[in-house]
């Protein structure tokens, strides 16, 4: 399909979702079927933009996973591809309308540095608070390999707090003392929202 083609099938797209009157919507519709028909172009096609979206880690699948399901669809289907031996790193490759690839494309591109910019603060912070009362080696040394465990929960308090979750989402965690309670309290979540209907994307945040 050329770009003429597709750019005139994209506004007869319009038309059918917003056309002022039943006729008018009725008319572009049968436009749009008629040069589908002709041209031999798969209507599902038409009008939308692939997003392709690398994921690092764990912790970034399973926040986008997250995202994915507030922002676009919840329990929607995406392929994904391994790019490193252990399949640890993933490219995403989702096909949506336009205006959801936009709105996915921008919100991962807020959320991800705020994110990894959230677990850099708390984890220091963690290790800090902790090495305090470490008085052997070993006790910094166990202190160390918690930082996993403690990414994990970094990961479940974010996404609380970004309030980009569904309520039948919640479990009870693993139970953990007052202090590191407290200390997960002050992650800051993302803040980010879309302007209803435009099509462009604000974030409070930035």
């Amino acid at each position: 399909m050329n770009k003429e083609i597709e750019d005139k099938l994209k506004k007869i797209q319009e038309l059918i979702n917003r056309g002022s009157t039943p006729g008018e919507r009725k008319a572009a519709q049968i436009a749009f079927d008629n040069i589908c028909e002709k041209y031999n172009i798969d209507k599902d096609k038409v009008g939308k933009k692939k997003v392709e979206i690398s994921l690092n880690t764990k912790n970034e699948k399973i926040l986008f996973r997250y995202i994915y399901d507030y922002f676009i669809e919840r329990g929607g289907g995406y392929s994904s591809y391994g790019i490193s031996k252990k399949h640890v790193k993933r490219v995403v490759i989702v096909s949506l309308d336009y205006d959801k690839a936009v709105l996915l494309e921008c919100a991962w591109a807020y959320f991800l540095p705020h994110f990894r910019k959230e677990k850099v603060k708390f984890l220091n912070k963690f290790y800090k608070e902790k090495s305090k009362l470490a008085k052997t080696w070993g006790e910094l040394k166990a202190i160390k390999k918690c930082v996993s465990e403690y990414t994990d929960l970094f990961l479940k308090q974010y996404i609380v707090a970004s309030n980009i979750y569904f309520p039948e989402d919640v479990k009870t965690g693993p139970l953990i003392s007052l202090e590191d309670y407290n200390l997960l309290k002050t992650i800051e979540g993302g803040k980010y929202h879309t302007q209803v209907g435009g099509g462009n994307l604000l974030n409070s945040g930035l």
